[in-house]
């Protein structure tokens, strides 16, 4: 989520306690309460869904590095058997990634007041922000 001037918390509170994001009038107290905000809805993130989400909510994207493929070593089966176990680790752990980054996508849309929601919703980039839960880019 962007740090902007205008972004800050209001009084209410949601049942998991991290509040909602509304406008506000960018002061230097209510951004403080922004960072606060902000920083208890990664440690919550990273209790519920791992520090690769808390570390996503702080702005450091994990990046899955898909493992070489064995080239020249095709005779060599322990070598193929350690690359396809490697292989569908890469694919399994990019796709747990992506479903809990949905998942801190649709909390962060949610801690949104209307105003903050239809903001966004005007953003000329937000159809491919909301399609690819992008929370880098929210």
């Amino acid at each position: 989520m962007e740090k902007g001037n205008d972004v800050t918390k209001a009084g209410d509170q949601s049942d998991d306690g991290l509040g909602k994001f509304t406008v506000g009038d960018g002061n230097t107290h209510r951004m403080k309460n922004f960072d606060a905000r902000l920083k208890k809805l990664a440690e919550y993130c990273g209790r519920s869904y791992g520090n690769e989400m808390k570390l996503l909510v702080k702005g450091m994207e994990t990046v899955f590095e898909e493992p070489e493929f064995p080239e020249g070593e095709e005779e060599n089966k322990k070598k193929m058997a350690i690359w396809n176990k490697k292989y569908d680790n890469f694919i399994k752990d990019d796709k747990q990634y992506k479903l809990k980054k949905a998942m801190v996508y649709n909390i962060i849309i949610g801690m949104c007041d209307e105003t903050v929601k239809n903001r966004l919703e005007s953003h000329r980039q937000y159809d491919v922000i909301d399609g690819t839960n992008d929370v880098m880019k929210l």
